[in-house]
């Protein structure tokens, strides 16, 4: 279900519900147990399959709906070790945050490098004005990453059902049902009544008392056609927010997993009245991110990670894939937050060098010159600024 609802054609239903990328070549990876188990060890050994196998099938995203059994530093984590890799072998890892606010984000979603989804709720419909946050889970992981990046719709999700499962089996019965006419809807109810959770006692109501009962059952169990139903949690945010990253590297296959990341954060659209610990950057702007994407095909050849630290000096990169900015400025606390201006060295790339500080960890942001304050996209590590956005954060090993 979690592949059909950003990655299906709607062929189903006359292309009323298609996904986001439809046209997307998808390889499936099982990992669950016969018993429908998913642990850490399942999710592992289909890591560790894609690992061997991305490069024979051209893998360039992976979605990950599932998650590990106890928050772990990243470092010691082997979920996380394998994001990581991935990543370094130019594969966007994006994985669901999870539906639990009481507890921090686990592997893969705990991972810095992966894109971790949270959940909106769209009220159904196109414009997110009055969208609001979908309680997941959230917070600094505990390696004080604050998780997650960006949000996508988790619920009022249209996903296709599984065929011939119990469910699949009941929409279609119900919708079959509806289409007949009241003279043969008594006599099939009568018959087929073992199939539904009904008493027997609805057989005493009016047809049209009969059509009412059918349709509460239908939103009961959000069935919107017979094969499609409405579906919630951050296993359907993260395929719509995997699927902006295929139609990302349509435009511009150079795109690497750090500029994907980058990207869709600066096109988030942050939500009003939640706060940033809630929602990362925001809720993503597929069509916002993939003309990004192809804007910045001259400039991310340019920078491939920020920062780096080479000898002595640290080197911050920001890639401005509209070209648009005529001014962008560093400012961290090592300066006591004074800006300084950034050197511009090819189209949309800035930046901006600075001697190595001392071992710890030092925020820092940019300001650009139609006045926003941002954090360093191509930089996973960040921190609450205490006024509503994100600090960047360098950290330099002993």
């Amino acid at each position: 279900m979690t592949s059909g609802s950003s990655f299906g054609s709607g062929w189903i239903c006359g292309g009323r519900y298609p996904g986001l990328a439809p046209l997307a070549q998808v390889v499936l990876v099982r990992i669950a147990e016969e018993n429908a188990h998913v642990g850490e060890k399942e999710i592992l050994r289909g890591l560790r399959w894609v690992l061997a196998n991305h490069r024979r099938f051209g893998i360039r995203v992976v979605n990950l709906s599932v998650g590990g059994d106890e928050p772990a530093p990243s470092a010691r984590d082997r979920i996380d070790r394998l994001v990581a890799t991935l990543v370094e072998r130019g594969v966007v890892i994006v994985a669901s945050v999870g539906n639990r606010a009481d507890r921090p984000p686990v592997a893969p979603a705990s991972a810095p490098e992966a894109i971790t989804v949270g959940g909106v709720d769209d009220l159904g419909r196109a414009d997110d004005g009055e969208a609001r946050w979908w309680p997941s889970t959230h917070g600094p992981t505990v390696d004080g990453v604050d998780k997650p990046d960006v949000l996508a719709p988790s619920i009022w999700v249209p996903a296709p059902m599984v065929p011939r499962t119990p469910q699949a089996r009941e929409a279609a019965l119900l919708f079959e049902l509806d289409a007949l006419p009241d003279a043969l809807l008594m006599r099939a109810l009568e018959r087929r009544l073992g199939e539904l959770p009904f008493p027997k006692e609805i057989l005493r109501l009016p047809a049209q008392g009969i059509r009412g009962v059918l349709a509460m059952r239908r939103a009961e169990q959000k069935f919107i056609t017979p094969e499609h139903q409405h579906v919630d949690g951050t296993s359907f945010a993260a395929p719509m927010v995997a699927a902006t990253a295929a139609l990302m590297l349509e435009a511009n296959p150079s795109l690497d997993p750090l500029h994907v990341k980058g990207i869709l954060m600066a096109t988030a659209r942050p939500l009003r009245d939640a706060p940033r610990e809630v929602q990362g950057a925001g809720v993503v702007q597929p069509g916002a991110a993939a003309r990004e994407a192809r804007r910045a095909r001259d400039s991310v050849a340019a920078a491939r990670v920020s920062p780096v630290i080479d000898g002595g000096r640290v080197r911050y990169v920001l890639i401005d894939g509209s070209g648009a900015l005529e001014r962008v400025e560093w400012a961290g606390a090592l300066d006591g937050w004074k800006a300084t201006p950034m050197h511009r060295s090819a189209r949309g790339v800035w930046v901006h060098e600075h001697p190595r500080p001392p071992a710890g960890e030092h925020a820092y942001k940019f300001l650009l010159s139609d006045g926003r304050w941002t954090c360093d996209p191509l930089n996973p590590r960040r921190v609450a600024d205490g006024f509503g956005g994100w600090n960047s954060v360098l950290v330099v090993r002993r």
